[in-house]
């Protein structure tokens, strides 16, 4: 069992990495072929599709995967309720399509709506299958399932958008991606709906899900309500460059902190009844994660100009600054994500939501800021609310393991000194003085690592030591 959970972990990295590496190239293919205005088209829209999709699961998906057995019974029971409430959920799409394209005032989201809803049928359609394939630790089987849909759907997406379909070929690629992740998973589980339903097996499932489904709701909204905004305050186009830097900006952050997330609990779950032990330990894992996540994001932000330019040309430049300034809100991910964990391992998972809650009062205020200063003021606003975030939770490790804000910005605090100095350097007095972007890009990124790695291993930095020797372990079993 065992050999059987470490394989799934593997698996299910490996499946998130490629199909998220991937869709992001597919999506640098369709930027070039496209423009910001297609893709903000696209960003206004999703808000509801995703929404959507939060009620379609119900927090169904999530109970089924939480019990030990499940019955057929309760198979289909979630089956048939979350296409009943696919159908419902496209309905109301179909109808609202025309209020949310006048609350736009782009008239072509009418249609553009009433075509991309048709993916959440087939999400609703394959929910059961990919459950299955979860339980059974077939994650092997479902990163396949993942990398063909990406690139068979990215694959008809390219093709429309060289054909001149222009932002119908995003949402001919939403639509394709579900009914291929449908009928891969159809054909790895060989699973079958029949006519069978029960409302005891509903219940049970919705009494755990429906708390799940309202969390969902609010974080969707959440995530997802800058969208809205610039899409209704701005232009498509706005909202098309920020959609891109937000993707850029993603890519590493989401990966790093999931990562880490992952990695590190079980780690931190061995020194569970010994808290001294376990601040020890955090403390000798967060400063080499710091380190490396600072690196990456330093590196991004002083390259973002020109690394958005070669990958999506002239006309994305726009979305270059914006990265350049959301590398720097990606710098609290692995402090927040470790933090995290310390709550989870002292089974803390009430103080997690409370504080996930909490946190929506300053996504709030930083709404507030996007409306009144534009969106390069939003960008500055969510670096502080990221800030808030992980000062929230890190005052709670403070408590439980005596670690907190304070010891841990000491801790990590000269380590991105002396990389804000380097990228300092190199951005007011190396980087304005080349012109050719491709040089541009390659010498001030291997400076900034170089230079980086050099002046921590002089002054010594215990993180640049212990990166050292994991390294080193790694090689030597290589």
């Amino acid at each position: 069992m065992r050999e059987k959970a470490i394989s799934g972990i593997i698996w299910s990295t490996a499946e998130k990495l490629s199909t998220r590496m991937v869709t992001f190239v597919i999506g640098i293919v369709l930027a070039r072929l496209l423009g910001p205005e297609e893709f903000g088209l696209i960003g206004m829209i999703m808000v509801f599709t995703e929404i959507s999709q939060i009620f379609i699961n119900g927090g169904i998906k999530d109970a089924l995967i939480r019990r030990k057995t499940v019955a057929d019974i309760e198979y289909q029971t979630a089956f048939w309720f979350n296409l009943t409430v696919g159908l419902i959920c496209y309905g109301l799409l179909f109808v609202a399509a025309p209020w949310i394209a006048d609350f736009y005032q782009m008239p072509i989201l009418t249609s553009l709506i009433r075509v991309i809803s048709i993916g959440l049928l087939f999400n609703a359609f394959y929910m059961v299958q990919e459950v299955q394939v979860i339980k059974a630790l077939r994650f092997k089987h479902l990163m396949v399932v993942g990398l063909l849909s990406s690139v068979i759907s990215g694959a008809i997406g390219i093709g429309l958008a060289l054909s001149d379909f222009g932002v119908w070929s995003l949402v001919w690629r939403n639509v394709i991606l579900s009914v291929a992740m449908f009928m891969l998973l159809s054909f790895v589980t060989r699973w079958q709906p029949r006519i069978r339903f029960s409302m005891s097996s509903l219940k049970e499932l919705f009494s755990f899900g429906s708390r799940l489904m309202v969390l969902g709701v609010i974080n969707t909204i959440s995530n997802n309500i800058t969208y809205l905004v610039i899409g209704k305050k701005y232009t498509a186009a706005d909202l098309g460059q920020f959609t891109r830097a937000d993707t850029f900006y993603k890519l590493p952050t989401l990966t790093i902190s999931q990562t880490i997330e992952r990695v590190t609990y079980p780690i931190l779950a061995q020194y569970q009844e010994d808290k001294t032990r376990l601040s020890t330990v955090y403390r000798r894992l967060l400063n080499p994660i710091f380190m490396v996540t600072a690196m990456v994001l330093f590196t991004l932000s002083l390259s973002a100009p020109e690394m958005v330019q070669i990958l999506l040309g002239d006309e994305w430049k726009q979305s270059g600054e914006f990265l350049r300034i959301l590398c720097f809100a990606g710098m609290f991910y692995p402090l927040d994500s470790l933090n995290t964990n310390i709550l989870k391992v002292l089974n803390n998972s009430q103080e997690v939501l409370r504080i996930g809650l909490l946190r929506k009062i300053s996504i709030a205020a930083t709404v507030v800021i996007l409306l009144l200063f534009g969106i390069e003021a939003y960008l500055y606003s969510y670096i502080v609310h990221r800030f808030v975030a992980y000062a929230m939770i890190s005052r709670l490790s403070e408590r439980l393991i005596g670690y907190g804000i304070r010891k841990q910005l000491k801790d990590v605090a000269p380590i991105a000194l002396v990389m804000g100095i380097i990228y300092t350097v190199i951005l007011l007095g190396l980087k304005m003085q080349i012109e050719n972007v491709w040089l541009n890009l390659i010498v001030t990124s291997l400076l900034m690592i170089g230079s980086s790695y050099a002046l921590l291993t002089i002054f010594k930095f215990r993180a640049v030591g212990e990166v050292n020797e994991i390294v080193l372990k790694k090689l030597r079993k290589n």
